[in-house]
């Protein structure tokens, strides 16, 4: 879950890069991609760094985009939500596409587009409005954008 996270920013991507091979490593070696019921994956600390290629390699392993979420609420913010506050427009399309529900209300009741608008991040609050209003499983195309 840390390797997720650490490694951008100052550092660069050399140490993206190294932080990168350190998942592939740990996942490879039997780590699972999931956690303990509510608390954060490494898909959602993924997701708030925006590191896309995590997150595609995570979904390719199996990761739950909508982990911890029962009945359209969750605990713990979902890696769309991390996104969203971010405003990693890119990173949210990767997980809308993976099956992210954008209609996912956290326990006090925000969806990852107010956590967009609350963050100031209009286009991607416009492109999970848009989504909002797909059936479910419906991909996210170029008209979100």
């Amino acid at each position: 879950m840390l390797a997720s996270f650490f490694g951008v920013g100052d550092e660069g991507a050399q140490s993206y890069a190294r932080h990168e091979s350190a998942v592939r490593l740990l996942v490879s070696a039997g780590a699972t991609v999931e956690n303990e019921p509510h608390h954060y994956t490494a898909l959602a600390y993924a997701a708030y760094k925006g590191r896309d290629q995590t997150l595609r390699y995570l979904l390719d392993r199996g990761a739950n985009v909508n982990a911890n979420v029962e009945n359209g609420m969750t605990y713990v913010n979902t890696p769309l939500m991390m996104a969203a506050i971010m405003g990693h427009l890119d990173a949210a399309m990767i997980l809308l596409n993976a099956g992210a529900d954008p209609r996912v209300r956290v326990k006090d009741g925000l969806t990852a587009r107010d956590l967009a608008l609350k963050n100031r991040h209009q286009q991607l609050a416009q492109v999970l409005a848009c989504a909002e209003r797909l059936q479910p499983g419906e991909k996210v195309t170029g008209r979100c954008r």
